[in-house]
């Protein structure tokens, strides 16, 4: 329940709004010390007492940085795809202009499947000064589009040692075909049950999740306030426990998610070539074969708008190809244009200091379903806005449509601890209309993920910091207006107090009390999602300034 204290307790004052344990609640409210009366109160959020210190005293430059597309989740915002997974013998390729030229790659795959393992999967990667997708250069199509092209040569092969003529292949630590059990050992179950109902209860999966889940149809058991076991079907076949965490403040259904897992392959040393158009941004691609008839794989769904300039990627270009065959085991293999991108991305070793700025947030910062090309998120394309070759910014999305504050948080950490390079920039939405209305629990983990946040910087030495509220939501009440406002001004006393960055995303809201979205700037009239105006002309616009001003 909820109470007003009618006198000092703990860290708070009298006559504060709080939530409290059940029996703590009780035994305050028997003692004459706390009603449940609420009138007169006021909404109270614990400080955190700042050290004034920034997140690390790292230099805000990189000289290797990942570079990631598409966010964390799925068509649908699906976290672990039951659906679009493919049963096929397939080879995808993606060619991509990097921001600045590099000398080295490493690769990082990264599972989505609950149901399977990175086995059957193997990779090469190439330079090439082609970004043509016809017969341009007196070459075929095929060639433009997925070989290494050099000097207006075609080379669909192993390159000979010393040159840059033909395709290396990436390297797993001890073999070429990276292999990562599935996710039987970790999950998160977030459940929106108070704790003191769900202590002992079984909770048991909704019937939709099984397939996605690949968990089977014995239920979940609840063995305290923080743990769950259920059964999971391990690859390859076998039942396996699982032992798992959830967290139970919020009112809601039940939501089960598992980790993904990220594989990053040893450094490749291969040097950028230049462009037969005269661009400044050097091309490289990734080929990878997987055979879906041994483990299907998850994929997501590319517009072929990005294979061409536009102005929403500020020029640059995204080009997906694929073959029905292993044409990494055949170099030779033709492929042809395709709208498949599979989850592998680059971390390159650049020529020159680079700044990179990942971006975890929900699906206001993801934005695959909300823009036409599918991956310029208002944070990419502020970016790009601003990168040069002389001194480029390389993005990551790490945005999770539909999935809560915590699930996108634990991606970030998850990388980071594959080996993922840390970023300059780390951008973290610390609150998700995912989490639920506001309400005293949705602060309580605004805060925690707050100071989460500060102390991986630090762990990781990540210079730069920067928090941000969630976008308005149309739903919320007066009440529940004024917990958001209250939130987002003691969220950025706590990043202030810590030396780091707070970005209002000002301009989205009529500023109404409470507030709701400007139509106009509002996706198809749902009331929490930015439609790609917004994105475009206050989202990227804004958040551009802010990367300017702060950090350049």
């Amino acid at each position: 329940m909820t109470i007003r204290l009618l006198c000092a307790y703990s860290i708070y004052p009298a006559n504060a709004i709080v939530i409290l344990d059940s029996g703590t609640e009780a035994g305050l409210v028997a003692a004459k010390q706390a009603s449940t009366d609420l009138t007169g109160g006021a909404i109270y959020i614990g400080k955190y007492s700042g050290s004034g210190e920034p997140s690390s005293g790292e230099p805000i430059t990189r000289t290797e940085a990942l570079s990631r597309i598409w966010g964390i989740c799925g068509t649908g915002g699906v976290l672990h795809p039951g659906a679009n997974q493919s049963a096929l013998n397939f080879t995808t390729s993606l060619k991509m202009e990097m921001e600045a030229h590099f000398y080295a790659v490493r690769v990082l795959r990264i599972n989505r499947s609950a149901a399977n393992s990175l086995d059957a999967q193997k990779a090469v990667i190439g330079v090439t000064g082609s970004n043509a997708t016809d017969t341009s250069y007196g070459l075929t199509a095929a060639q433009n589009t997925a070989a290494p092209v050099i000097n207006g040569v075609a080379y669909a092969q192993l390159a000979p040692a010393g040159t840059a003529n033909g395709f290396q292949p990436v390297i797993w630590p001890g073999r070429e075909v990276v292999s990562l059990t599935n996710s039987t050992t970790t999950a998160t179950l977030t459940t929106k049950v108070p704790h003191g109902l769900i202590t002992g209860a079984t909770v048991t999966v909704r019937n939709a999740d099984l397939a996605a889940y690949n968990v089977t149809a014995t239920a979940i058991t609840v063995t305290s306030t923080t743990a769950f076991t259920y059964t999971m079907g391990a690859d390859p076949g076998a039942a396996a426990a699982v032992v798992g965490s959830y967290t139970a403040n919020m009112v809601g259904v039940l939501k089960p998610n598992v980790d993904q897992t990220y594989a990053l392959s040893e450094k490749t040393y291969i040097k950028s070539v230049p462009r037969l158009d005269g661009s400044a941004r050097p091309l490289l691609m990734i080929r990878l074969h997987c055979n879906g008839t041994i483990y299907p794989f998850p994929f997501h769904t590319m517009s072929a708008l990005a294979r061409t300039p536009s102005a929403a990627l500020r020029g640059r270009t995204f080009q997906t190809a694929y073959a029905l065959s292993d044409a990494v085991g055949t170099l030779s293999t033709n492929m042809s244009l395709a709208g498949e991108l599979l989850d592998v991305y680059p971390v390159v070793s650049y020529s020159v200091p680079v700044i990179s700025i990942w971006h975890a947030n929900d699906s206001t910062g993801q934005n695959d379903a909300l823009v036409a090309d599918k991956i310029s998120s208002w944070m990419h394309r502020a970016c790009l806005t601003l990168s040069t070759p002389q001194k480029p910014i390389v993005f990551a999305n790490f945005g999770a449509s539909s999935q809560t504050s915590m699930t996108y948080w634990n991606q970030v950490k998850a990388a980071l601890a594959a080996g993922a390079p840390p970023p300059s920039v780390l951008i973290v939405g610390c609150d998700s209309v995912n989490d639920g209305v506001n309400t005293d629990g949705t602060i309580t983990n605004a805060f925690g993920l707050a100071a989460d946040v500060i102390s991986t910087c630090k762990k990781y030495g990540i210079p730069k910091a920067v928090m941000h509220p969630r976008m308005p939501l149309n739903t919320l009440n007066t009440a529940q207006y004024a917990l958001k406002v209250a939130q987002d001004i003691e969220l950025a006393k706590l990043a202030a107090s810590y030396g780091i960055e707070w970005m209002s995303l000002s301009g989205l809201g009529d500023g109404a009390n409470p507030e709701r979205w400007v139509p106009a700037l509002n996706s198809s009239g749902d009331g929490f999602h930015p439609n790609e105006i917004c994105i475009e002309t206050i989202l990227a616009t804004q958040a551009a300034a802010f990367i300017a001003s702060k950090f350049l």
